[in-house]
């Protein structure tokens, strides 16, 4: 009775491990697993009570007592539990057998060479499936595509394929064991049906990808449907933004086309009125002049109301928003266009790749560093792309300011230097760039450009791709290469 206790309580925990696995449920308390367990014992008594002839039941009715303590226990729906339990049996059932298999070539070869062809007790033979049970049951879960589970079954996607391949293992384990008992004439039966297991084992495998690889297609197409939803909701809000500047616009003209006649009109009057005293004259005159004055001082407003910036909702993240109009607003400061490009998902990226924090310092770094740049070269624009660039996710800017400095880029991320200090620069913007990348394991690159075929100056991207390198894209003289060749880092790769 015993041995069977050990192969029900092995069945138990490891179809558990398999079942939390699939549905990725965090660790239960140690006070739940122990309940688990003293609830299991007497259930294992009325299994291992059960006559040899009719074992082959206890297979079931495990999943059945499994589905009942979920179904309690836990809020998850029915269908999810019922179909991620067979699921999950069906896979230890094959482990099961694969464990036994093993198991039983070990034994049976340290039987026959050591023990003089003596049997081993049932119970030392249970004792040693449950090793291999616990170890394959994690192998899955170690390969990265399958690691996350089955998060498809939450949803409740009861899906035919899946349920019917671990019925099917369910049911040729039933009857594997049920031959199992009989005579040894029926021993092709159950080769055959052990075989077809197996089968079925690597078929439920297969599937378990192929349901990953349609659900990540479905959350991709979920996702650019999302981008897209954003991406039309922006159009229509500037839409309506360029019909209201329109409509303020429209006013103006209308007002002027009244205003300016009605002044050309008083000039006129002016002109062909005879003073005979000066002071009288100039009383009119000066009257003239501070209409026009009035006139051209309210219309000034007016035309600033309509190109004042307003703040751009790039992202639904406020930090960033708040972040980017800053720039926008203190390029425009210095006649500076500033421009955004948002590509992949920005969520993702500050949950998974960099934290948020982080990524709004070395942003503003970036954009500051632009600013001056271009300020100095007397440029007119900037470029900023955050997004996913040939699988990796990247920070570009691109300036139509001024190149670095030679002493620039040999000092970068080794101590502080700046060619601005009238300006403010201190060089703690590059220091603090170049921890970051250290930080994150992330790779810089700048491309410098003197063809005609960009606008830009230069470029400047960071990209997340775990390298951790410097790369440099320019066409300098060989003298100023032989200075920056000093920097062994420094991956230096010449366009002509």
């Amino acid at each position: 009775m015993l041995h069977l206790w050990i192969r029900y309580a092995s069945i138990l925990l490891c179809s558990d491990y398999i079942y939390q696995k699939l549905l990725l449920i965090k660790e239960s308390s140690k006070f739940h697993k122990w309940l688990f367990r003293l609830f299991c014992l007497p259930f294992f008594f009325l299994l291992s009570c059960l006559p040899e002839s009719i074992q082959y039941l206890s297979y079931a009715l495990l999943l059945l007592f499994h589905f009942l303590y979920y179904g309690i226990s836990t809020r998850t729906h029915s269908d999810t539990i019922f179909v991620t339990l067979l699921l999950s049996y069906g896979l230890c059932y094959c482990i099961f057998l694969l464990s036994g298999f093993l198991n039983a070539l070990v034994l049976g070869s340290i039987c026959w060479f050591f023990l003089n062809k003596m049997g081993m007790p049932d119970i030392i033979i249970q004792l040693t499936i449950c090793p291999y049970m616990f170890l394959f049951c994690q192998i899955p879960f170690r390969i990265t595509r399958l690691k996350k589970g089955m998060p498809f079954l939450k949803k409740q996607h009861v899906t035919t394929v899946g349920s019917l391949l671990g019925l099917c293992v369910l049911l040729s384990t039933m009857l594997f064991s049920s031959l199992a008992y009989k005579e040894a004439e029926q021993i092709q039966w159950t080769m055959l049906f052990l075989l077809f297991i197996f089968i079925l084992f690597l078929f439920l495998f297969i599937w378990w990808r192929n349901q990953l690889q349609r659900t990540y297609l479905e959350q991709l197409r979920k996702r650019d449907i999302k981008r897209l939803e954003d991406e039309l909701q922006d159009c229509q809000n500037t839409i309506t933004s360029l019909k209201e500047e329109n409509q303020k616009l429209a006013k103006l003209i209308h007002r002027d086309n009244k205003q300016v006649a009605a002044l050309e009109l008083a000039v006129e009057t002016f002109l062909s009125t005879p003073f005979e005293e000066k002071e009288s004259q100039k009383k009119a005159g000066d009257k003239l002049l501070l209409e026009l004055q009035k006139e051209n001082c309210g219309r000034k407003q007016m035309v600033f109301d309509l190109s004042k910036p307003e703040n751009l909702s790039f992202t639904d993240i406020l930090s960033v928003n708040c972040l980017l109009n800053y720039m926008v607003h203190k390029g425009q400061t210095d006649s500076i266009s500033l421009e955004v490009s948002l590509t992949g998902n920005i969520h993702y990226f500050l949950e998974e790749i960099m934290e948020e924090q982080d990524f709004l310092t070395l942003v503003a770094d970036l954009l500051e560093n632009a600013l001056i740049a271009t300020r100095h070269g007397k440029g007119t624009q900037i470029l900023i792309h955050i997004g996913v660039i040939n699988e990796c996710y990247s920070i570009s800017v691109w300036d139509t300011g001024i190149p670095f400095t030679k002493e620039t880029l040999l000092h970068f991320g080794r101590k502080q230097y700046t060619t601005h200090k009238k300006d403010g620069g201190s060089g703690i913007g590059l220091m603090s760039t170049y921890e970051l990348l250290q930080k994150y394991q992330a790779s810089i690159q700048i491309e410098e450009f003197t063809g005609k075929e960009t606008m830009y100056q230069k470029k400047v991207s960071i990209l997340f791709n775990g390298n951790c390198e410097y790369h440099l894209h320019t066409n300098r003289d060989k003298k100023e290469l032989s200075y920056l060749h000093q920097r062994k880092d420094l991956h230096i790769i010449y366009e002509t």
